[in-house]
């Protein structure tokens, strides 16, 4: 009877254990499970701050390249209508395009610099907005840069055979510049229709963190502070070449 009894207790200590193992193994595995499912983040609306401030950084940009293609276009128009234009005057007509470029290119970059610090500020506190992801950055900002590239090009050309180390002739180089500053004129202005899209249009993207956002935005910062840096050499050059140089290339 005693050794029913404990085969009976024994059989229920089994059953007991049995059922506690399965339990806290069961808990265990949803634990685990629970923990190893990844977090899938949340989309929200992207902040208007985030693009309209990059986007008259853009804007600015590409508005120096219209001035001053149009500028460039007119002034060697009345230069070569002019019977005693020389090198002098060219090199005072590319201080005047200079001078409306760099203003504005100037401006471009202190708002552009405004608009990382703002991004980079609003990324590193809680905002309810998320940021416009790095790629709308580079499809907003780097068409506003071919206008001023391009003359930027022109004035290097220009340079260039001033100084005698141009090839090719003269008249086909004007030709080929004069249609260059066109494309600038026409990308200027293309480029301006489509900043609206990109600073107004609602649309949403992956919350929190982007550091993809502050590298593009930097890219396009550089992008404007370099062809600052060109046309402020180019000028440089050109101011700074030896007159007899200049009178020989004439």
């Amino acid at each position: 009877m005693s050794r029913a009894l404990k085969d009976s207790d024994c059989r229920e200590m089994v059953i007991v254990a049995t059922v506690a193992i399965f339990v806290f193994s069961s808990r265990g595995s949803m634990s685990i499970f629970n923990e190893a499912e990844p977090e899938v983040p949340e989309s929200s609306q992207v902040s208007i701050l985030e693009r309209v401030i990059p986007a008259t950084s853009f804007g600015l940009a590409s508005i120096s390249g219209l001035v001053g293609a149009i500028l460039t276009i007119r002034i060697f128009t009345q230069l070569r209508e002019a019977e005693n234009a020389g090198m002098e005057a060219i090199a005072g007509a590319m201080a005047t395009v200079n001078f409306f470029m760099l203003v504005l290119l100037g401006l471009a970059l202190l708002t552009g610099i405004g608009a990382l610090i703002t991004n980079i500020v609003r990324m590193s506190s809680d905002q309810p907005r998320s940021s416009p992801p790095g790629f709308t950055y580079l499809v907003a900002g780097l068409p506003n840069l071919v206008s001023p590239v391009l003359v930027a090009w022109s004035w290097s050309t220009v340079v260039e055979v001033l100084l005698g180390r141009g090839t090719g002739e003269p008249a086909e180089i004007g030709a080929w510049i004069a249609q260059i500053l066109i494309f600038a004129v026409v990308a200027g202005i293309g480029s301006l229709i489509l900043l609206p899209l990109f600073s107004f249009v609602p649309f949403r993207a992956r919350s929190g963190k982007k550091f993809t956002s502050v590298a593009a935005l930097t890219v396009v910062i550089i992008g404007i502070a370099a062809v600052a840096i060109t046309l402020s050499g180019l000028e440089s050059e050109l101011a700074n070449a030896p007159r007899p140089m200049l009178n020989d290339a004439n």
